[in-house]
């Protein structure tokens, strides 16, 4: 073979690869969710090219190509316009009548004492809502083969509560992060 078809062969194939693989992206959502959740600056780059259901196609505004440009309608006779109908005057409500108002104690504020949690596990939610982005080490067939950043709303699985800290897994990785930055008061409260 010769030197320039070596050389187009060596930019074509990974190319080709690159593209299908964009491909595939935009038309699996299982896949797109994968990747998303491993490398989220994949998003950045191909999420504009992806169509989710239920999405309208947008047509990018420019030159049209004239074999599928919509005919023109002939000119016909004026539009005949019609009168618009009245609005409908709104007939008010009769005054509603309160109900006898009880008078109970103020509830006690609950306070959340995650020391309390802590010593007992049937507390403890499954899993917490991170509210600040944090980092996780990636893992790949249970090794670590990097780092990658959980965006904050995603969820993560509760494994320890220790000191104000949190041990959590997200997508096979561990760490420890403060109670703070995640949202295990308001889920222990709202099931207690």
């Amino acid at each position: 073979m010769s030197k320039s078809k070596i050389g187009i062969w060596s930019v074509a194939l990974p190319l080709s690869v690159v593209f299908l693989a964009a491909a595939y992206y935009a038309k699996v959502p299982e896949v797109r969710k994968a990747v998303d959740a491993r490398t989220p600056h994949v998003r950045h780059l191909l999420g504009r090219f992806v169509q989710e259901s239920g999405t309208q196609i947008i047509v990018m505004q420019g030159e049209q190509d004239p074999a599928f440009a919509r005919p023109k309608p002939a000119p016909g006779p004026a539009p005949v316009r019609v009168a618009a109908m009245p609005e409908p005057v709104p007939i008010p409500a009769p005054p509603a009548v309160a109900p006898p108002v009880e008078s109970r104690p103020p509830a006690a504020p609950v306070v959340f004492d995650l020391q309390k949690i802590a010593a007992d596990p049937s507390l403890w939610p499954k899993k917490v809502t991170l509210t600040k982005p944090a980092k996780f080490p990636a893992v790949l067939n249970g090794r670590i083969v990097g780092e990658l950043i959980a965006p904050a709303g995603s969820e993560a699985t509760l494994k320890l509560i220790k000191n104000d800290q949190v041990g959590l897994e997200f997508n096979g990785g561990g760490a420890w992060l403060p109670a703070a930055e995640t949202d295990l008061s308001a889920r222990v409260q709202a099931t207690h």
